[in-house]
Parts: structure tokens; sequence; C-alpha cells
């Protein structure tokens, strides 16, 4: 059922005005619609994974999300801006990553310290301590490896676009416009204390940004992951990230205790 959802959620785009729903072919050379070519060196904690791209947040954890470490059997091959690619393997995944929910879709893989050498890593994961990075309205940092564009032959390259957060509310009604009943889940693909979102019509992620970060400059400059791409409407609307708040992050500093580093005192 996970795998249908996630599939038709991506694949679905609402017909609004006919009141219809259109089902378009699968793209897997999608990635950052309406987004800028980017040097790596500009985000070189960028991790290209095998068709998702993640986030290097230490020496040996490289943060992406539950389905790109799930997808296929055995390790993926994860490649460094240094221009190291080396195996990665599973080191956890978050529980409760049910095949009827599109919800906590964080994992981490774990890579040796020799293949990230000169490598920096994500300055800051996650921001407990200051919410006002996950308001609606924050400009935004979306980056990931793919094609930008339908049909494009340029996947592999990395690409970064600048938008606004949404709304908990307007994520909704996106999400509800495209999967309207008689789907008795409808109701539930958007998760406001799981989810936080970004984007809009061809300003997107998509296939091959999975695993992908949200990331804001807060107040003193310093940049921050608040969110892991999990799923879209191919590069149509918003695209929906695990937030890194709450729940999921506290699972997150459970399974790497450095990502607390960042946080500064609690205010």
């Amino acid at each position: 059922m996970k795998s249908l959802l996630r599939r038709w959620i991506r694949l679905a785009v609402a017909g609004a005005a006919a009141g219809a729903v259109v089902l378009m072919a699968p793209n897997p050379a999608q990635a950052v619609r309406g987004g800028t070519l980017s040097e790596w060196s500009a985000y070189p904690y960028m991790v290209r994974l095998d068709g998702c791209s993640g986030t290097l947040i230490t020496r040996t954890a490289v943060l992406t999300s539950q389905y790109c470490a799930l997808r296929s059997p055995g390790p993926r091959m994860a490649t460094f801006s240094n221009g190291v690619t080396v195996a990665a393997t599973v080191y956890s995944t978050m529980p409760g990553y049910a095949t009827d929910a599109v919800s906590y879709d964080l994992a981490v893989l774990s890579v040796p310290a020799s293949a990230t050498a000169g490598v920096p890593v994500m300055p800051q994961v996650g921001s407990p301590w200051r919410t006002e990075n996950y308001q609606p309205g924050v400009q935004s940092t979306l980056v990931g490896f793919g094609a930008s564009a339908h049909n494009a032959s340029d996947f592999g390259t990395l690409r970064a676009i600048d938008t606004p957060i949404r709304s908990d509310d307007a994520m909704d009604e996106i999400f509800f416009r495209v999967t309207p009943w008689p789907w008795p889940w409808a109701d539930d693909v958007w998760i406001p204390r799981l989810l936080i979102g970004a984007g809009g019509t061809a300003r997107s992620m998509c296939d091959g940004d999975e695993g992908g970060p949200m990331m804001v400059a807060q107040g003193d400059g310093r940049l921050v992951q608040v969110g892991v791409y999990s799923f879209g409407l191919n590069c149509q609307d918003a695209a929906a990230f695990t937030e890194l708040s709450g729940a999921n992050l506290a699972w997150l500093a459970s399974m790497v205790p450095s990502v607390q580093f960042g946080w500064g005192p609690c205010t």
C-alpha cells in the first residue's frame, strides 16, 4: 500500500477546474524543477546516492530518506564532493515507517571516515530552540541531484532553488486536492507534526531528490537543515519534507548524538 500510495502521490496531478485527476507517466529523471545549476563546492556536504540525495552530517553518517535506504537490497553507492565513491550501508532507520503512512521517512547510512576526508559536514541539523526557522514564509533552500525537467537528460547534476516554507494548511490543501474521496487515507496524507513543505508550481523537488535537504539561514547566518525530502507531486506543486523537529529530531539525535552540538544552549 505504501509503495502504491507514494507512487500515486508523486504522479497524480489535479485537474482542479474540471474536477478530475490526471495520472502522469513515471519520470525517474526529474529533480529540482525550476532550480539553477550549482557547483558542488557551494553545498559540499551534499551526497549523491543511487537515484537519491543525502547530506553528510558527521564524518561517517549520511542523512537521507528511509525510502532511499530501503529501495534496493544491499549497500548503495555514495559519492562525495571530494570525488570519492564508496558503498554506504544502512546504520539505522526510523521506527514507524509503515506501508500505509507517508511518515517517519528518515534513515542514516554509514560510510568510512577515510572516504569523507576534506568534506565539510552539514553546519547544523535541526533547530529545536529556534522554532522560527520552521515558520511559513521563511526562505528555504532545496538542493538535489537529477535532471532539470521532464524528459531532460542532465540527471546527476546538482541544482538548488530558493523558495518559501509553506503553511501546514496550504500543504494539506495541496495534497487533499489531488487525493480526493473515495480514497479513505486522503485526510491523512499531510501530518503537520511530522512534515514541512516548500515550493510551488514548477519550482519544486521530484524523483531523484528523495533524501535531499530543506535548509534555512537563521538570523546569525548559520545554515540549518530543517527537512529531508520525502514525496511530491511530479514537480507540479510544493514538496513534502520530513520535518527535523519533535519526535523526528529526537530519534535522529539518539542515533547520531553529535548533531546536538550544533543546537547551542537551550533558550
